[in-house]
């Protein structure tokens, strides 16, 4: 060891909590993100671990959005951060919503949805744009019911919906578990179960047995 003290930049690994150290003259910063350039001043303030705040961003898609940027030694690149996120500690899922898509505005690789893994298949589905299909997964109330994963490219991020305007171009839960969906999870109103005491079970719209049925007829409840 030649006990030779070099500066480095430093981050924290958010899934790992391991310490990543990068030489600051081993970082190199492309001098554009997307279509929008980078000043050697903004270079050498990223370089430096400093924050290059309110940056308005236009990414190769054609999205703009303004954005903070600062550099992530454990990933060796810029990324979009909150000003708030470098002050105080936040959720796993509020760091994770930053780290979604790359500096140019495509989608990350995941490899899995809570307690779902992904295949290479689905993998690289969810990266192509396209949906990816969940099923048994088990709503708030232990529930089994099938939902749908898919990039969504105007909120740069996965997206998980209920329901969807376009079947083509929105993500929301299958046809067969809608019900069950919001009336277990959303806390909505199906007029047929309205009274039912039990969650809803996947594809039903109806009670399921008699003790069920004598519940719905016996009680009143409001309406939506």
């Amino acid at each position: 060891m030649t006990g030779e003290m070099k500066k480095c930049l430093v981050s924290v690994d958010r899934l790992t909590n391991e310490i990543e150290a990068m030489p600051v003259d081993k970082i190199f910063i492309k001098n554009h993100i997307g279509k929008t350039e980078l000043s050697m001043k903004e270079i050498g303030i990223l370089k430096d671990g400093g924050v290059v705040h309110g940056k308005e961003i236009e990414l190769n898609n054609g999205r703009k959005f303004t954005s903070d940027l600062q550099y992530n030694a454990d990933k060796c690149d810029v990324e979009f951060v909150r000003t708030q996120s470098l002050k105080q500690e936040q959720s796993g899922e509020t760091q994770q919503r930053n780290t979604w898509v790359d500096s140019d505005g495509n989608p990350k690789r995941i490899t899995k949805w809570g307690s779902t893994h992904f295949t290479e298949q689905q993998i690289a589905d969810y990266m192509a744009g396209k949906k990816i299909e969940m099923v048994n997964v088990t709503d708030k109330q232990g529930q089994p019911c099938t939902v749908f994963l898919q990039f969504n490219k105007e909120k740069q991020r996965p997206v998980t919906e209920y329901h969807y305007a376009d079947n083509k171009n929105v993500v929301g839960v299958a046809e067969e578990s809608k019900t069950q969906y919001a009336v277990n999870n959303q806390g909505k109103t199906n007029e047929a179960t309205k009274n039912i005491t039990d969650p809803l079970q996947k594809g039903q719209t109806a009670p399921k047995n008699e003790q069920q049925q004598e519940q719905q007829l016996r009680l009143k409840g409001p309406k939506l």
